[in-house]
């Protein structure tokens, strides 16, 4: 059993030498994972991760339409960018060129 007293802590154990990312296949990737209770602490535990990367940023943003313009008004675009339901990606989505996605 290891004790992990931080998200660092945890991110170096479970991916150890992640800066060296160019070296690392897809099945090095597929025996690690770090479970996470929610989306926002997935998040933190992804940022960390992509910081340790060194790699060009880049940065898509979501984009919203409304069917029924009359409904607009009910759905502010500040309201819908906030909102990061399960199974769906953020509105700001940070990439690093070379990272895998799955």
């Amino acid at each position: 059993c290891v004790l992990i007293d931080n998200i660092q802590e945890l991110v170096n154990n479970v991916n150890p030498d992640i800066d060296n990312i160019s070296y690392k296949t897809i099945f090095w990737f597929k025996e690690r994972a770090i479970l996470s209770p929610n989306n926002e602490q997935a998040d933190k535990v992804n940022n960390l991760i992509l910081s340790k990367i060194d790699a060009p940023i880049k940065i898509y943003y979501s984009f919203y339409t409304v069917l029924d313009l009359e409904e607009a008004v009910h759905f502010p675009t500040e309201f819908l960018n906030v909102l990061n339901p399960s199974g769906l990606p953020p509105h700001k989505m940070v990439l690093k060129v070379g990272c895998p996605l799955f």
